[in-house]
């Protein structure tokens, strides 16, 4: 949470406000943005549309 936090801070950022699933309006709205994400099914449902962060262990990030 510390990382995307400053993430956050230190980037330029949207923050878009929606309505009902938060995954469908993420999936909606990412066409070729960058998502961070845990979420397996959500990983799954924006391969092709998004790149996808991770956390791989507990210090690494991956591009998916």
């Amino acid at each position: 949470a510390d990382l995307a936090l400053q993430l956050l801070k230190n980037n330029k950022v949207k923050i878009l406000k929606s309505q009902g699933n938060a995954d469908e309006a993420i999936i909606k709205n990412s066409e070729g943005c960058f998502v961070a994400t845990m979420d397996r099914e959500l990983k799954k449902k924006l391969k092709g549309i998004a790149r996808i962060l991770t956390i791989r262990g507990r210090k690494n990030l991956e591009f998916l």
